[in-house]
């Protein structure tokens, strides 16, 4: 016989604790209580959207659909449900039904404003930039001081190579949040496309002193200064990238790079080495590698490797 299902939420004063956890970033604490309550009073849809919520955090994408699926069967009317869910489904890949619930979510709350952020973030991934920055647009009007649709349109104009309208909209993110990395890191990406390279070196300056371990922005240090010819400092900068994250195919493959210019092939190979262990399919690793066998003369293994790189998709 089944067990009676316990249909009674779960005391208000102890969800309203559990947010305030979650808020603080306590996101341990607030899953293992949250698990364990949730046994307890299974139709608490607030605890399901707590759950899914951090469990999107980690990672966890097929537990977080699972319960912001469970949020919209319990309160099929809850526009926030909906936009969960398809944040969600387009981290999964799962973009048509991603597409349905964000529209969903809006038909439900017309001046949702996180809803048509999200909505744009579909577009994004479709490549339909001038669809993605007119929902971005609307998320903006709808809360003026939204930082993340502002950086999010300026990643869409960039898509676009309209690399001045995107440092616009990353300088506007960063006037509202003058200490989001990733606009500092998006703002120096955009201003390398244009060639100033000072500035771009200070922008990704400021997007570590917020984020250190920022890998991105160590190795687009070390690829500018590795084009102003101080190579050892860009071997630096690609030595911190690694650190942080061991498996980076692309710091490996610009330490290669930067021990080319050098004028150590050996020791670049080595390089090239690791950065095909971790991605085989990195066709500029293999090319660079092939130049640096044909350098000290391994002329048949240098040649073939360039030819495979030439069929190769990079990942």
């Amino acid at each position: 016989m089944l067990e009676k299902i316990n249909r009674k939420s779960a005391p208000k004063e102890v969800v309203n604790a559990l947010i305030d956890l979650y808020h603080q970033g306590k996101y341990d604490d607030v899953l293992s209580q949250s698990s364990q309550l949730i046994e307890e009073y299974p139709q608490t849809f607030v605890l399901h959207n707590i759950i899914g919520a951090i469990s999107f955090e980690k990672g966890h994408k097929e537990v977080a659909i699972k319960h912001f699926r469970q949020v919209i069967e319990l309160r099929p009317h809850h526009p926030h449900a909906y936009n969960n869910l398809g944040a969600a489904l387009i981290d999964a890949g799962e973009y048509q039904e991603a597409k349905s619930n964000l529209k969903k979510a809006i038909e439900l709350q017309p001046d949702y404003a996180e809803a048509y952020n999200n909505l744009g973030n579909f577009y994004k991934k479709m490549e339909e930039y001038n669809e993605a920055i007119s929902v971005y647009e609307k998320a903006i009007k709808l809360k003026p001081d939204y930082y993340e649709a502002y950086n999010n349109l300026g990643a869409v104009l960039g898509k676009k190579e309209q690399y001045e309208e995107a440092i616009e909209a990353y300088n506007k993110a960063l006037s509202i949040k003058p200490d989001y990395s990733e606009s500092f890191y998006n703002l120096g990406h955009a201003l390398q496309y244009l060639g100033k390279q000072k500035e771009a070196l200070s922008a990704y300056m400021k997007a570590l002193a917020f984020r250190p371990d920022y890998v991105e922005a160590h190795i687009n240090i070390g690829a500018i200064l590795s084009g102003q010819g101080k190579l050892a400092e860009a071997l630096e900068s690609y030595k911190k990238a690694l650190v942080i994250k061991p498996d980076s195919a692309e710091a490996y493959s610009n330490i290669g790079n930067a021990l080319q210019d050098q004028g150590k092939p050996k020791e670049a190979i080595a390089a090239y080495k690791k950065a095909l262990q971790i991605n085989p399919h990195f066709s500029e690793a293999k090319a660079e590698m092939g130049e640096c066998l044909i350098r000290v003369g391994e002329f048949d293994e240098g040649r073939s490797l360039i030819q495979k790189a030439d069929g190769s998709i990079s990942l």
